[in-house]
Order: structure tokens, then sequence, then C-alpha cells
């Protein structure tokens, strides 16, 4: 039965009017590990060796059998050791769990810096490329003969150009218009767009995709430098640019009072 050695113990040591202090001066055994000892409070009990050597010794002063106590004691070593294990596996699998995080975070981490001093040191090129591209262009259009030819506009009051006459009523009754008309410009691509009204220049502009908005007092003339990636409305009123295309530089150019009535210019 378990816990009977404790019985016995207890019992012959009374049976011998022996006290506990008595029992630890004749055989040179602490107090305290006959105390813990008579309870099984095995946990409080020095390592294994010294334990059973002790435990030898005061069964065989109280003249009983430890077979019974050793058995037992044997028992919680064994449990205890399991326990102990479980309670280090588990610690070693938390700490691996634990490296492998640190290990995905320094990888994220490290990921990152690689993507930020890519886009720091290639994406301020590309975008120092990109405005040399646009500034590039603008020059071209500005020292290229042909397309000052085609697009150039003088600060003074120049003379009428000559004029491809579609609508013999246009020149015949011109439309007079005295208040300011608003143009609508939709971009898809790139082109250079040249805009003069009845006093001034407006809009000289190499523009981008987008829409665009400005008012401006009629008759316009206007000029594209890429007729197909633009649309102009003239108070919402599209006009057809597909009769005014150059077909060998893509460019339109022509003139207009209110967006219905509009003549090709010839340079």
């Amino acid at each position: 039965m378990k816990n009977d050695w404790i019985s016995k113990i207890k019992e012959a040591r009374n049976l011998k009017n022996l006290t506990l202090e008595s029992c630890s001066k004749e055989i040179n055994i602490p107090v305290e590990f006959l105390s813990n000892l008579e309870t099984a409070n095995f946990k409080k009990l020095p390592p294994p060796v010294f334990t059973k050597f002790h435990i030898n010794n005061y069964f065989l002063y109280l003249g009983l059998n430890p077979e019974d106590c050793l058995i037992e004691y044997e028992n919680f070593l064994t449990t205890n050791d399991q326990k102990n294990s479980e309670k280090e596996l588990k610690k070693e699998k938390q700490d691996l769990l634990k490296r492998r995080y640190l290990s995905l975070v320094y990888v994220f981490g490290f990921s990152i810096s690689i993507v930020f001093i890519y886009f720091f040191l290639f994406g301020f090129e590309n975008s120092r490329d990109e405005n040399a591209t646009t500034d590039q262009i603008l020059m071209e259009f500005e020292n290229d003969p042909a397309i000052k030819n085609n697009f150039s506009i003088n600060a003074e009051k120049k003379d009428e150009p000559d004029i491809i006459q579609e609508n013999n009523n246009f020149l015949e009754n011109p439309i007079t218009i005295d208040f300011p008309l608003k143009i609508n410009i939709e971009i898809d691509g790139e082109s250079m767009v040249i805009i003069e009204d009845k006093n001034e220049v407006i809009l000289y502009e190499l523009m981008q995709t987008g829409s665009y908005e400005l008012i401006g007092n009629p008759p316009f003339e206007i000029r594209i430098g890429f007729a197909p990636a633009v649309k102009i409305f003239l108070n919402n009123q599209e006009i057809n640019l597909a009769k005014f295309i150059n077909k060998n530089s893509n460019s339109a150019a022509f003139y207009t009072i209110d967006g219905l009535d509009v003549e090709k210019i010839r340079n």
C-alpha cells in the first residue's frame, strides 16, 4: 500500500520513544530531512545519491526494510524527470518559434531596406531622366526649324494667315462675338498646344495626359503638335480635328470663332 512505509517508520520510532531530533543526533541526518521523508515530501529532499543513502541509514536504524520507500522515491524521480523533460521540450519549441519569428522579421526588414534603397537611387534617377526628356522635347520644339515653321507665334501682331476657304459664308459674313468663351482641352498622351485669342497668346505649352480649361476672347487661332492625342471643346462643342490634321506631321492648325465655323490655316 502506497505510503504504508510512513506509518511503519513513525510507529517504530514511537515504540523506541525516539524523536526526530534524537534520531538526527544518533545517525547524523538533518532533522529537516527526516521530517520531509516522513511526510513523503520528496521535492525538498537533497540530490538522489544523498537521499538514498540517508533513507537506508534511517530505516536500518529503526530496524525496517527501506525497499517500499525507495521504490516510491524512484517513481517520484521518474515522474519528475518526465515533467522536466516536457518543460524543456516546451521551452525548446518556444525558443525555436521565437528564433523563426525573429528571422522572418530580420528578412522582412532587410527586404524593405533593399526596396527603399533601390527606389531612392534608381527612382530618383528615373525622375531626373523624365524631367530631362520633357526639357529636351521643349528644346527641340524651340530649335527645330520645321516645327518652328508650323507652330511659331510672334509676340507682335502678325499678318493674317492665308485661309483655305471651306465655307464662303464664314468669310463673307463673319460672326462677331464680344464676350469670353470657355475652352476645354483633353489630352491622351503628349502634345504641344498653342492658342491665341483676340488679344494675346493664352496657351503655349507641352501638355500631358489630362483635362484642362481656360477662357479666351474670340476669334481663336489654335495650333496642335500631335492632333490625334487632343480633343478641343469650345463652349462644350467639340471641334472635329480630323479634317485639319496634316497627314505627314499629325499636326493641326485652324481658325475659329465659335467652334462651329472652323477654317484650316495654311502656313
